[in-house]
């Protein structure tokens, strides 16, 4: 997930700007854009979790989980330390996904490991996932007017 996520950051811009190819790779510096790249990785690491658990309850609810964790976890992270120390590094940010692919995997691991039942039915799980990847979708094209949707790379602020 690491290398796949990395590998997208820049699939865009190797696309030419492929409208297509925007919907699962980061298109723009914004933290936004970099939650998309947990989408295409964790798709495919779905389809495998179900070939070996053989519960797609249990998966979706596992990818739903996940999934609302590493974003969150990029996101969170970065507004906490650009906020508290006034600056942005490009070494940090690659660290936090790191660290969010590891710590997503570890929830997974367990979810996916454990006895209990998802708290959610396949239905819901499977809903949610849909709506996020549709806002993701919308949101590529049509940022809403907030600081999440905008620039975050200073090289490119600089520019503007």
């Amino acid at each position: 997930m690491i290398i796949a996520g990395s590998l997208l950051h820049f699939t865009y811009e190797w696309s030419g700007g492929n409208q297509l190819v925007a919907l699962f790779s980061a298109a723009s510096e914004s933290v936004w854009e970099h939650s998309k790249l947990f989408l295409l990785p964790l798709a495919i690491m779905a389809v495998i979790e179900y070939i070996k658990v053989r519960d797609l309850a249990r998966v979706l609810w596992t990818v739903l989980v996940q999934l609302v964790f590493m974003v969150g976890f990029i996101t969170v992270f970065f507004y906490t330390y650009t906020g508290a120390f006034g600056f942005e590094n490009v070494i940090i940010d690659i660290s936090s996904f790191i660290v969010a692919v590891v710590l997503g995997q570890m929830v997974a691991l367990h979810m996916l490991k454990s006895k209990s039942r998802p708290l959610v039915n396949k239905y819901l799980s499977a809903a949610a996932l849909v709506a996020i990847f549709f806002m993701f979708a919308v949101f590529t094209f049509n940022p809403p007017a907030l600081p999440i949707f905008t620039q975050h790379d200073p090289a490119v602020q600089a520019k503007q």
